[in-house]
C-alpha cells in the first residue's frame, strides 16, 4: 500500500467529514438568506418612508451587504444539493419582487406617503423579503430535520 491508499476505516471517516462539510454549507446559505431577507425589509422601508439622507445611507449599506455576501459565499467553497436546487428559483423570484418594489416606488408611491400608502409601502417591503426568508426557512428546517 502506498502513501495515498486509505484503509476502509479512513475512507469512511473521510466520507463522513465531507458529508458534514456539505451539510454545513446549507447552514451558511440558510443564515445568509435569513440576513438578506431581514435586511431587504429595512432597505425598502428606508427607501420608501424615511426622509433624506436615510435612503442614500440604505443604498450604500445595501451595496456593502451585497458585496460582503458575495465574498462570504465564494469563500465557503462547498454548496449543498438543497442550496443548489433553490439558488436560481429563489434568485429569480427575489429579482421579480425587487423589480416590483422599484416600479411601486417609482410610479405609484406619492412623494409624501401617508395613511394607506404607508401600509402599502410596508407590504411591498415585506413582499420583497418572502423569497429569501422562504429559502432560509427551507434550508434551516432541513438542517433541523437531520
Amino acid at each position: 500500500m502506498d502513501d495515498h491508499d486509505l484503509s476502509a476505516d479512513q475512507a469512511l471517516r473521510e466520507i463522513g467529514r465531507m458529508r458534514r462539510e456539505v451539510r454545513r454549507s446549507e447552514n451558511w446559505a440558510g443564515r445568509l438568506f435569513l440576513v438578506a431577507g431581514l435586511a431587504v425589509i429595512l432597505y425598502w422601508t428606508a427607501m420608501f418612508l424615511l426622509p433624506d439622507p436615510a435612503p442614500a445611507i440604505a443604498a450604500v449599506l445595501w451595496v456593502a451587504l451585497t458585496g460582503a455576501s458575495f465574498v462570504y459565499a465564494v469563500r465557503q467553497g462547498v454548496q449543498g444539493a438543497e442550496y443548489r436546487r433553490l439558488e436560481w428559483p429563489v434568485t429569480f423570484a427575489w429579482l421579480a419582487t425587487m423589480v416590483g418594489a422599484v416600479l411601486f416606488g417609482g410610479f405609484l408611491l406619492p412623494d409624501e406617503p401617508a395613511g394607506w400608502w404607508v401600509a402599502a409601502a410596508l407590504a411591498v417591503a415585506l413582499c420583497t423579503a418572502v423569497p429569501p426568508l422562504w429559502a432560509a426557512w427551507w434550508l434551516l428546517r432541513r438542517k433541523a430535520e437531520r
